[in-house]
């Protein structure tokens, strides 16, 4: 779905740099817990905050529920020992990863995680983001996008496929000029893509509405 050789140009700076705010609304990040099991204790680290339990004698059976009962505000847990860790990260990173697409990459890393790594499921975050780009995948062309709050562009990109395949991603900021304005946008992407393109325009409180959890 996301091509390996993936090229990502032209992006304008303002426009893009909302794209954070765009995808906590498409693909909401789960709260993940780490905790990393040692000979005397445990280290996690969760919202930004690090801890360290020395002298915590934990059964070894009864580890998961004692993580599920320190930290129940996360959507996941992850449970690792030094060796867990250096195994999983030697598996992800053999030669024959480098020619996987980066969606089947990603999948195969959280598959190779799940199966080295003890992971504790504790909730599930709606996400649309696969889902919408393997929709735009069924047929190539390019998609411009543009998400516009109140009268003002608020993101734009497009999106190029080709073979069901996410080849391209960039933004008007090729066309040097009339980056702010919709219309624009609309009549240069048309004069590049011809009838490739598709155009599509939300508001953010639309976004909003129809894609956050």
């Amino acid at each position: 779905m996301i091509d390996r050789n993936l090229v990502v140009e032209y992006l304008e700076p303002t426009l893009w740099g909302r794209l954070g705010h765009v995808l906590r609304i498409l693909e909401p990040v789960r709260e993940v817990a780490h905790v990393l099991i040692e000979e005397e204790g445990y280290r996690a680290f969760f919202r930004g905050r690090l801890y360290n339990r020395k002298g915590a004698d934990i059964p070894e059976g009864a580890v998961g529920q004692q993580m599920e009962a320190q930290f129940p505000e996360a959507d996941e847990i992850r449970i690792y020992t030094r060796d867990t860790i250096a195994g999983f990260f030697t598996a992800v990173q053999g030669r024959e990863i480098y020619d996987m697409d980066i969606d089947t990459y990603l999948q195969f890393m959280y598959e190779t995680l799940d199966a080295r790594i003890q992971i504790l499921p504790l909730r599930k975050r709606r996400g649309n983001l696969w889902e919408l780009l393997e929709t735009f995948g069924r047929q190539d062309g390019v998609y411009n996008i543009g998400v516009m709050q109140g009268e003002a562009l608020y993101f734009q990109c497009m999106l190029e496929f080709r073979a069901g395949k996410l080849v391209r991603v960039t933004t008007a900021d090729r066309y040097g000029q009339d980056v702010f304005d919709w219309e624009k946008i609309c009549e240069n992407v048309r004069k590049e893509f011809s009838t490739e393109a598709v155009s599509i325009m939300i508001t953010l409180e639309q976004l909003q509405e129809k894609y956050a959890v």
